[in-house]
């Protein structure tokens, strides 16, 4: 008898470090105008059967302000950030393994 293993288990993805603390263990707070490269804001994906990765975020929203005229949505990262705007960028990391398993996570900086 043959017996096939489904792997039903999502991957982890582990937020960089300097993005793991704040009220809720997923900001990086830095004071305005740092440059925060891409490099910085890369996570890391363990996954029980495909190989332990690094991502980028997939998407960045810069919120400004409440006033949603000067909100950026779908902000260009992929030079990095340079935090002139004060105010939160959001950012999206999503990881689809092999088997179709998605895991997502969060981040701010702030």
């Amino acid at each position: 008898m043959l017996l096939i293993m489904t792997d039903t288990t999502p991957a982890t993805i582990t937020l960089p470090e300097n993005g793991q603390g704040g009220r809720n263990k997923n900001e990086m707070r830095v004071e305005s105008g740092t440059e925060v490269t891409l490099e910085d804001v890369l996570a890391i994906v363990t996954d029980n059967v495909d190989e332990t990765v690094k991502i980028a975020p997939y998407k960045a929203d810069l919120l400004i302000s409440n006033v949603a005229s000067e909100n950026k949505y779908n902000y260009d990262f992929s030079k990095g950030f340079n935090t002139n705007y004060k105010g939160r960028y959001n950012l999206y990391y999503e990881y689809e393994d092999a088997a179709g398993n998605v895991s997502t996570a969060g981040m701010m900086i702030m």
